[in-house]
């Protein structure tokens, strides 16, 4: 019979992990055990007992095939790396990751990492870093050189909305503000100081908080600057909304948080005003109304998120991707968003145009070559645009304001 060591080294190879390091026949099994394989010392057995062993190596490839069926059933499913904006990260990816990653059976990852805002985001789609940038404002410029000269096409998929506002602690007496006051003490040209305010210059009345200076908060354009200014899409659209030819003023208070923890570790003091989105509130905030007096109007802050791919022009797109996607535009997400109350998804029909689009409906999002997708406009142009864009798109900023 087989000597101890011998008989574990045999059952060792066996039941490896990896299936190229086991015996690939129950005949090869056999051998090893019965001592024809490495030299193995061995006593000749009777007939039983070499059937015995045949016994034994065809149970022992039953086991090392279960346990390769085990290992794969719980193998890492793929992964789908999206960066750039933090709105889209952290305010819509976030929330609803699990659902997401449920029902296309993937893995997400979100960290700072891929915080990039939606400048960085486009320099890592064109390297690619990632498989999937996010943008907070649509992707209006030429397609870079390196994505055409790649023979690649860039895709734009817009996947819902969030809202930028002026927010302050729920315990503060305001919920209004006038544009007018917000321009004339917290927008500045580029390199002016921001002046000293307080309180009643935006409109409080209440006691003794009128005569607090205002703690102005955003993030995007600290000082002194970082690196990470004005990377901001946020803060870009919010200086057109709010500023007109002006920008907001720089904040000193920014400088050590991300976009996603201004609201939750900032809003310390019922002095505190801080610029940011709502998919990044809390209970303890509360979004500010911007209206004009003059106009009778307010803001509608309302921002599209998209997602954009770049990817051979000849090939579709790749299964995990249809998959991520598939998921996104689920009409489960938009429930599940619409229950939290914050970022939102598209509305019904320009989800279903989207999803018909993509071909996640009729199963050709995986076969069918983005270069059939694509109009000869798109493929000179170098991206696929979002059929849902124009409708979707919110063209007046300043609507009827109904009153407090």
């Amino acid at each position: 019979m087989v000597d101890d060591d011998a008989l574990r080294a045999v059952l060792r190879r066996a039941l490896a992990i990896d299936p190229a390091e086991r015996f690939q026949t129950a005949a090869e099994l056999a051998d090893a055990l019965s001592g024809r394989v490495h030299g193995a010392v061995v006593v000749r057995s009777p007939v039983w007992r070499r059937r015995g062993l045949a016994a034994l190596a065809a149970s022992a490839l039953g086991v090392a095939g279960l346990a390769g069926w085990r290992t794969r059933a719980v193998e890492a499913p793929p992964a789908v790396v999206v960066g750039g904006s933090g709105t889209v990260l952290y305010g819509f990816l976030a929330p609803v990751r699990p659902l997401i990653e449920k029902r296309g059976a993937l893995s997400i990852p979100i960290s700072s990492t891929f915080d990039l805002g939606s400048g960085g985001a486009l320099r890592s789609l064109v390297s690619g870093e990632l498989d999937i940038a996010a943008f907070s404002t649509r992707f209006d410029r030429a397609v870079p050189s390196e994505v055409r000269n790649a023979g690649k096409l860039m895709v734009e998929v817009p996947i819902g909305f969030d809202e930028t506002a002026l927010f302050v602690r729920a315990d503060h007496p305001m919920r209004r503000i006038d544009v007018r006051a917000v321009r004339a003490h917290l927008c500045c040209g580029r390199g002016q100081d921001r002046a000293p305010a307080t309180w009643a210059d935006l409109g409080a009345t209440a006691q003794p908080l009128a005569e607090r200076p205002v703690l102005w908060t955003a993030f995007g354009r600290t000082d002194p600057p970082t690196s990470r200014d004005s990377s901001s899409a946020t803060l870009l659209q919010a200086d057109v909304w709010f500023c007109d030819t002006l920008q907001f003023c720089a904040s000193p208070r920014a400088g050590g948080v991300s976009a996603d923890e201004v609201l939750a570790k900032l809003m310390t003091e019922v002095e505190v005003l801080a610029l940011s989105s709502r998919s990044f509130s809390t209970s303890r905030d509360v979004a500010l109304v911007t209206v004009d007096g003059r106009t009778q109007t307010r803001l509608d802050g309302r921002k599209i998120l998209w997602l954009y791919l770049a990817l051979p022009v000849t090939t579709p797109l790749p299964s995990r991707l249809c998959r991520f996607l598939n998921a996104v535009l689920d009409a489960a997400v938009v429930r599940r968003l619409a229950q939290l109350g914050k970022a939102q998804g598209l509305p019904e029909l320009p989800r279903r145009w989207q999803r018909a689009a993509l071909g996640l409906d009729d199963g050709s999002c995986s076969s069918r070559p983005l270069a059939e997708r694509a109009t000869p406009q798109e493929l000179e142009a170098g991206i696929l645009r979002s059929p849902v864009a124009n409708a979707i798109e919110i063209k007046n900023r300043w609507v009827p304001d109904p009153g407090p």
